[in-house]
């Protein structure tokens, strides 16, 4: 069997037999790929291999969600049959697990002092679907606590404003807005004190 490849662009193009088999980016067989394989099996079974080295290589780098590691798999060029092999193999030997890095990187926004739906968006922009985003965020954000961490801010970080000022008053609303609390929150907390 022959296989060839070409580099274009930001790209290499794996033929076999004359045939376009695949393009993929040079991080998944390497610059100068050397194909010493006898069948397609072959080359199937090698394209496993690179795809689940450099899924073990950006797992040691930072812990992803599945949903993560697949769009950089999918954007290497691999195909879909190896990406969800990869994943399942990583997710069956304790490497891949969703829950516990859902868990963990909630907890790591809560304790930044994001609030609700800053922490939602960034969950939104790593592929986790709303549904999962709210039950998860309903869990550990209740309204209490959501109102601790806004006490807490104003008594550190905004502890220079002046709250009788309506133009510094807006600013700290605003900022507290964009760390992603809930105006109606802001505004009950502001009139409790």
């Amino acid at each position: 069997m022959i296989v060839e490849w070409k580099k274009e662009h930001s790209k290499v193009k794996i033929y076999v037999e004359g045939e376009l088999w695949r393009s993929v980016s040079p991080r998944l067989f390497g610059k100068n790929p050397d194909f010493d394989v006898q069948n397609l099996k072959e080359l199937e079974e090698l394209e496993y291999r690179q795809t689940m080295l450099f899924a073990v290589r950006s797992l040691s780098a930072k812990a992803q969600h599945s949903t993560e590691l697949r769009k950089k798999l999918r954007d290497l060029g691999a195909s879909s049959s190896a990406i969800e092999q990869v994943l399942s193999e990583l997710q069956r030997l304790g490497y891949l697990d969703d829950d516990e890095w859902l868990d963990f990187y909630v907890r790591a926004q809560i304790s930044r002092n994001l609030g609700k739906y800053a922490i939602q968006q960034k969950l939104r922009m790593k592929g986790i679907p709303l549904d999962q985003c709210e039950e998860l965020l309903d869990r550990y954000l209740t309204s209490e606590s959501q109102e601790e961490q806004i006490k807490s801010l104003l008594k550190t970080k905004y502890r220079h404003k002046d709250l009788s000022d309506p133009k510094q008053k807006q600013q700290v609303i605003a900022a507290l807005a964009r760390r992603g609390f809930s105006w109606e929150l802001v505004q009950s907390v502001l009139l409790q004190d």
